[in-house]
């Protein structure tokens, strides 16, 4: 079967994908460290480089919409963030438009900002329709999505987004109408699923809609998709198992010292890591745990260890921050009596107004030491800023690095991100853990074999 990647970011839809045996056609990424990831790890594969809406304008996409873009979205404002050239050859127009009936399935994760707390909160004074949803400035980029689930006609489509959705049911509805509507419409299946459930050492829960083209659900109860996920599901994998066998570095002493000529060889004195090791990775990384091996397999059908380990190296941490980092008891919310000693060095308030960072509920995960012998939290994004929330439970204790972000993702160790340490969390973090795509991808494969 083959697959198209819109909004690929990284690539972790796209490992389990190929891991259950599809076939790349290309991707699409706007971030520019994000489409180099992509391209340096997969150099055969075709990555758009440029933005969703260029693409649909590229293809001669009309039957859609703009009138609902306002000044207030500046979609060139996306663009020029990365400093990308927005721009895609007419040899690679002509390459989607030869495989544009051969694509089987679209996968992504449009961004839905209309989702966002705040918004539910200004809207839920009245109903809104589907066309309103779709209408919605910040949903635009999921339009756009749609257009181009149309254009292949592709006969299903995955979805990926927050949790957060779920808790207003208009939102829901809206995305499912939605794809009842385009095309020759697509019967949806909604799923929550917690990635620690499937083979992931952490506790992620995302919801995925699951689209089949109308046509082909006629045929069969598309409910058998969900029932062969959900017969997938495994014991919980351990922090530790996934990361304690990664070399033991420290935090970095220096702010903005990230440079390679700035690194400690990994093995060495006060190393703090490096971004491509000087030593090999065999020599590094010896004896693998089940996990690594298997996160490391069967990646369009060949086994793969990387020659260098990378992406392992810390960021700087203040000395106070150190100082709580070490008096933290792993998996033990900061407000807890255990915490007492570290809370009492946390130098502002984490409550609002007039609460206190004594008996504040809120913001209590600001400082957190993850616990080994369970799956770690949450992977996010907002590890670019600061990682005071995923302290490492090791002797030295530090912020978690890339390289171990990105394994309780499940990326395989051969998986090297480009560009600055804070983008790579940031690629990381808004990944789909590729082991639970694997899971969604083979399930969708078993159903359309048997159709």
């Amino acid at each position: 079967m083959n697959y198209v990647d819109l909004f690929a970011g990284a690539g972790g839809m796209s490992i389990g994908f190929k891991r259950a045996g599809y076939n790349h056609i290309f991707a699409n990424e706007i971030d520019k460290h994000a489409s180099s990831t992509l391209s340096k790890n997969n150099p055969k594969d075709k990555v758009m480089i440029c933005s969703i809406e260029r693409l649909v304008k590229k293809l001669g996409i009309t039957n859609i919409n703009k009138d609902y873009i306002k000044n207030s979205v500046n979609t060139g404002t996306r663009n020029n963030m990365y400093k990308i050239k927005n721009e895609i050859s007419d040899s690679d127009i002509n390459y989607i438009e030869s495989n544009k009936n051969n694509i089987d399935i679209v996968i992504g994760g449009p961004p839905c900002q209309g989702f966002s707390q705040v918004a539910r909160g200004k809207k839920k004074k009245y109903k809104r329709n589907v066309d309103d949803f779709i209408d919605d400035s910040r949903n635009h980029l999921f339009k756009y999505f749609l257009s181009l689930v149309n254009y292949f006609n592709a006969k299903y489509v995955v979805i990926e987004n927050v949790k957060g959705i779920t808790s207003t049911s208009d939102y829901v509805k809206n995305i499912e109408d939605s794809l009842r509507l385009t095309g020759k419409g697509y019967e949806p299946i909604r799923l929550l699923l917690n990635a620690a459930d499937f083979g992931v050492p952490q506790n992620r829960e995302r919801v995925f809609f699951i689209g089949v083209r109308k046509d082909i659900s006629t045929k069969r109860d598309i409910n058998q998709i969900k029932d062969t996920i959900y017969k997938n599901i495994k014991d919980h994998i351990s922090l530790k198992e996934s990361i304690d066998d990664l070399p033991k570095i420290k935090a970095n002493p220096k702010k903005l010292n990230t440079k390679k000529v700035n690194e400690i060889p990994i093995g060495e004195k006060d190393s703090f890591g490096e971004n491509e090791s000087t030593i090999s990775y065999k020599d590094l990384i010896s004896e693998k745990t089940g996990y690594v091996k298997n996160i490391c397999r069967n990646y369009e059908n060949k086994n793969i260890y990387p020659k260098k380990l990378y992406n392992h190296k810390c960021r700087f941490n203040n000395s106070d921050d150190l100082k709580i980092y070490t008096l933290l008891k792993a998996g033990v919310p900061l407000i807890s009596k255990e915490n007492e000693e570290a809370l009492k060095l946390v130098k502002y308030d984490i409550g609002i107004g007039k609460n206190t960072k004594k008996d504040s509920k809120s913001f209590t995960d600001k400082y957190f030491k993850l616990n080994p012998d369970k799956p770690s939290r949450t992977i996010v994004a907002h590890l670019n800023r600061d990682n005071n929330g995923y302290v490492h439970y090791g002797n030295n204790p530090r912020g978690i690095s890339p390289r171990e972000a990105a394994r309780i993702q499940s990326f395989p160790d051969w998986y090297k991100f480009e560009g600055p340490l804070t983008n790579q969390y940031k690629q990381i973090g808004n990944a789909v853990p590729p082991l639970l795509a694997e899971v969604i991808a083979k399930a969708i494969k078993k159903f359309n074999i048997s159709l």
